[in-house]
């Protein structure tokens, strides 16, 4: 880990949890159904419906305008999502309701994810 990042997970303080925006600029829905882990860093504009369950692990990235949506009215669909830890997940990534992801997965920019990933896998989005 570089020392830049080592800094950031030492200083890491855990964001006021709220439905609606918090101070960090990401938006939740259904806060209470929330596990959020250590180390997390979720950037703006990204929106986490967690009305049927969201767990997040430690040390997960989140890029800006993402969708987690554990209930979705596409498909009238609804499920709990689970994000393993170390994951990365790129900016306009939509993640769909009922997903795994695993450890250590990089999901890059601009990915649907409607099925399970397992760990340690890199998915690219499909062109």
């Amino acid at each position: 880990m570089n020392e830049r990042k080592k800094e950031w997970y030492e200083n890491w303080k855990r964001p006021d949890l709220v439905n609606g925006f918090n101070e960090r600029g990401y938006w939740i829905d259904g806060v209470e159904r929330l596990d959020f882990g250590f180390g997390i860093d979720v950037s703006k504009f990204t929106y986490i419906n967690a009305t049927n369950g969201v767990k997040i692990g430690d040390y997960v990235q989140i890029g800006q305008h993402c969708s987690i949506l554990s209930s979705s009215t596409i498909g009238d669909k609804g499920g709990r999502i689970e994000i393993g830890n170390n994951t990365l997940i790129g900016s306009h990534s939509i993640i769909m309701p009922g997903v795994r992801i695993g450890n250590n997965c990089v999901i890059y920019a601009y990915s649907y994810i409607d099925k399970d990933i397992e760990d340690g896998i890199k998915f690219f989005a499909k062109k």
